[in-house]
């Protein structure tokens, strides 16, 4: 028995999110090693051929997986901060909470596709573009909205991004509590960005 039987015909899109949705139920309860093409056709109650046309390998499956991670993580931050000038602690306190509360509330399956596609060299590829991607709209982010100065490259934001996922992923596996995740990650944060000491900290502590 599949775990979703759906319409014969639906939108390109509408049909290829029900699929990821598919394709991450069966990670949750069987895990990375039974999530072929054929298994996912067969449980979504559509033929062979729909599946290949969304997605072409069980590797771009995959990578779909975990672009859709992220692409919730990054919708998260952003619906996260509000408009307006914003001091860089607290723009890095918001994206360091909702990056690691979308990665934990995903569960155990974002760390196990992690590590289905760790020796993949399309997947190594697929991320490092990514991060790219999305240190340059922190990068744009930062521009219309941190209130004081800071010290950001794209490079170095591609690196935080890496730590972000580590620490994500950690604590979706309840190796560290989220509230530390969230935490370590800000003051990595932080601590990268800022060009000096955090001004309204040290006046605080007087």
């Amino acid at each position: 028995m599949g775990f979703d039987v759906m319409p014969k015909k639906l939108p390109k899109q509408l049909r290829r999110d029900q699929l990821l949705e598919t394709a991450l139920s069966i990670v949750v309860v069987e895990g990375t090693e039974a999530l072929t093409l054929a298994r996912l056709a067969e449980s979504a109650g559509v033929t062979k051929p729909i599946a290949y046309e969304h997605f072409g390998t069980r590797d771009g499956l995959l990578l779909a997986l975990f672009k859709q991670f992220d692409d919730k993580a990054a919708a998260a931050v952003y619906a996260a901060l509000q408009p307006g000038s914003l001091p860089v602690r607290e723009i890095a306190a918001t994206i360091a909470e909702a990056y690691v509360t979308c990665f934990v509330s995903s569960g155990p399956a974002f760390g196990a596709i992690l590590s289905a596609l760790a020796a993949k060299p399309k997947s190594a590829s697929f991320r490092r573009k990514w991060r790219e991607e999305l240190a340059e709209a922190i990068l744009q982010l930062l521009k219309h909205q941190a209130a004081d100065t800071y010290n950001a490259s794209r490079e170095t934001l591609i690196g935080l991004l890496g730590a972000a996922e580590s620490l994500s992923e950690s604590a979706a596996h309840g190796e560290i509590s989220k509230p530390h995740a969230v935490a370590t990650l800000t003051e990595i944060l932080v601590s990268s960005l800022m060009t000096e000491p955090d001004k309204t900290t040290r006046s605080t502590n007087r």
